[in-house]
């Protein structure tokens, strides 16, 4: 589509996927420049960089949080994940089991890792998969209570509204 596009002669802005907030940043003021709506560009940021200002974090050390999607997929150190849990002030547990970027984690993994919580990046009423049946095994049963649905546009590929999955 991307090709066809350019080969029509229509001017396309390929952009990167951002992995922190400076990159979400300095792609919301490369597009307002682009578009001719800078002050557009210069209240989005001022309204994220306000919102995270206001995040509550948690008192004491940081509890440890283990994002897990589907087949076990998960974000370790170098994400926009990652850094959406330190923002809220979370311990990314991926990155303690040594993943950097994304990778796959086991279910016994997940019981020794034994993390405060376990974000399901899915939705909750999500449709069922067997891709998801990880995330139903009856081992992660004692994480009941411990267990939140993320809805994985919030940081599937990052915006102003990646702010949101902070504030959650």
């Amino acid at each position: 589509a991307v090709r066809m596009l350019k080969r029509l002669g229509i001017a396309v802005l390929d952009l990167p996927i951002p992995e922190t907030f400076d990159e979400i940043r300095s792609q919301i003021m490369f597009l307002s420049d682009a578009l001719g709506v800078e002050a557009r560009g210069d209240v989005m940021i001022a309204e994220m960089n306000q919102r995270l200002a206001n995040v509550v974090l948690p008192q004491g050390p940081p509890p440890r949080a283990l994002v897990l999607g589907a087949r076990g997929f998960t974000s370790g150190t170098g994400t926009l994940v990652d850094e959406v849990l330190a923002a809220a002030g979370l311990q990314n547990v991926a990155g303690e089991l040594g993943i950097r970027g994304y990778g796959k984690v086991e279910v016994e993994e997940i019981v020794a890792a034994n993390p405060d919580v376990i974000i399901l990046n899915q939705p909750k009423n999500g449709a069922p998969s067997l891709a998801s049946e990880v995330l139903t095994h009856p081992a992660l049963r004692r994480f009941d209570g411990q267990i939140v649905h993320m809805d994985p546009a919030l940081w599937t590929c990052g915006g102003p509204y990646t702010v949101r999955a902070v504030e959650f």
